[in-house]
């Protein structure tokens, strides 16, 4: 219901949503489940992936209320851009300053920033979008992206393994 303090939800195109969801999820769980690797691979010390871990967490749990708050300023749909445009700008600073200890920590922990909307905002969005009528069964639906992101991080993931087991190797076909 809109107020003076809500903003009037932004119709959101179901094929649109899920994309985001997809693409915001993918990127939380590479970056939860490669960070070791990629710490080791850079090389970056392992207190400083240490920190980056705890900042990780810690950040991840801040992100939801603090998400929460933004959509309730902005609106759902532009919190959800927001969170979009800052993992795409932590990932491409990211990338170009990998070997910062610094950096390293900084980003891993805004990128899971800003996945932890994920938990805040969706079922909102699905509420707003569906109504409380069946919103568990809209949701489940809506949620099955993280299952798409999970297949597609695993398999990055895997790639990303069979790289470094295989780095200076020449390709050999039987």
């Amino acid at each position: 219901i809109p107020s003076p303090s809500r903003p009037h939800p932004v119709p959101i195109p179901r094929q649109l949503l899920y994309t985001m969801l997809v693409l915001i999820t993918f990127v939380g769980l590479v970056v939860t489940a490669q960070l070791r690797p990629l710490a080791e691979s850079i090389p970056i010390p392992p207190a400083t992936l240490v920190l980056a871990l705890q900042a990780d967490r810690v950040l991840n749990g801040v992100s939801r209320p603090v998400w929460g708050l933004v959509s309730d300023v902005v609106g759902r749909a532009t919190a959800l851009g927001l969170a979009l445009v800052l993992q795409t700008a932590v990932l491409l600073f990211w990338v170009a300053r990998l070997s910062d200890p610094t950096v390293f920590v900084v980003c891993s922990a805004l990128s899971t920033f800003s996945w932890g909307e994920v938990y805040s905002i969706f079922p909102a969005v699905a509420a707003d979008m569906y109504g409380s009528r069946h919103m568990s069964a809209n949701y489940g639906a809506l949620y099955t992206g993280k299952a798409v992101a999970s297949f597609l991080a695993g398999s990055t993931g895997r790639v990303a393994w069979l790289g470094r087991e295989c780095e200076g190797r020449g390709a050999t076909h039987r």
